[in-house]
């Protein structure tokens, strides 16, 4: 709308920065023109200009004394609005690290978006010649679909786990956390607390198995399952023995574990070489697999109307 509103006026300063600064999230006038006087220049992003109201005595409503009017163009306002240390700032800023994220990708909406709004306001028929790669066909890589099952299976045996405990009537909520914990120790054969080592490691997940490759989850699924076998011999079973039970299963683990060297947390890499967790590498290939796909399909429906 600011843009159609340029163009019709032939004018450059067209929003009013007392709107503007409202909208932005500032709850104060002088604060927002300090920001605006900081990062912006007098005539080139905004005009400022004052009027004086002399005072009427008959009718005392009426304004006076000196008034300011500012205007800015859009240019003016996109800037300040990514400079502000604001909440709706933030989501400004947000907003176009998602649009360069999206031109970055070849995202088909919004390169439609632009290629429509060329050819309305030129008059004109663009053809696009769409990117495409061999992930649409060939689909993401043979272990994304082995982790995603074993990343299934251990998440069924940490169902099956809860239940027992449950059954057992072991009220104590910590347990389970406790035995996960234990859990974790036996794998990447570390003392303490998972969230610690993840962070010590700099790993950012919230379940420690999206950090585990498909041989370390099918090691905690292993576990899990020895686990509850004895926990259902058990009679009467204790939060103290329940934790020294996971404690005995993790002793006869650790040679298994030490041997096939699964106590480092290995991770993936993204497109940039970025270190990633496996979780978040196996979304990444199958979005990837799921944009190609997009793009043949619109390529074949351009192929099809074409023909037709």
């Amino acid at each position: 709308m600011v843009h159609e509103k340029t163009k019709q006026c032939a004018c450059l300063f067209v929003i009013d920065f007392d709107k503007a600064y409202g909208w932005l999230g500032f709850t104060q006038k002088i604060k927002a023109k300090a920001h605006l006087l900081e990062n912006c220049e007098e005539d080139v992003d905004y005009t400022m200009k004052l009027e004086n109201f002399a005072p009427d005595i008959t009718s005392p409503l009426e304004k006076h004394g000196n008034c300011e009017t500012i205007m800015i163009t859009a240019d003016c306002f996109k800037a300040i609005c990514m400079s502000a240390r604001t909440a709706q700032g933030k989501r400004v800023r947000q907003y176009y690290l998602e649009l360069e994220r999206r031109v970055r990708e070849g995202d088909l909406t919004l390169a439609g978006e632009v290629v429509q709004n060329y050819d309305n306001a030129n008059g004109v028929h663009t053809q696009v010649l769409l990117r495409t790669d061999t992930s649409a066909t060939n689909g993401p890589p043979e272990w994304v679909t082995l982790w995603k099952e074993a990343r299934g299976d251990q998440k069924e045996m940490g169902k099956v786990m809860r239940g027992i405990i449950k059954a057992k009537g072991v009220k104590d909520p910590r347990v389970y956390q406790e035995v996960e914990n234990i859990h974790n120790q036996s794998v990447w054969n570390f003392e303490g607390w998972t969230r610690q080592y993840l962070k010590e490691n700099g790993v950012r997940v919230n379940a420690a198995a999206e950090a585990m490759n498909k041989k370390q989850l099918n090691v905690r699924e292993q576990f899990s399952d020895t686990f509850c076998k004895k926990l259902i011999d058990m009679d009467a079973p204790t939060a103290q023995s329940i934790r020294k039970l996971a404690e005995e299963i993790k002793i006869a683990t650790l040679p298994y574990t030490n041997f096939h060297q699964l106590q480092e947390y290995k991770p993936n890499h993204d497109d940039k070489g970025n270190p990633v967790p496996c979780g978040k590498r196996v979304r990444q290939l199958e979005s990837a697999h799921r944009r190609s796909q997009k793009r043949l399909a619109t390529v074949e429906r351009r192929r099809a109307l074409e023909t037709a």
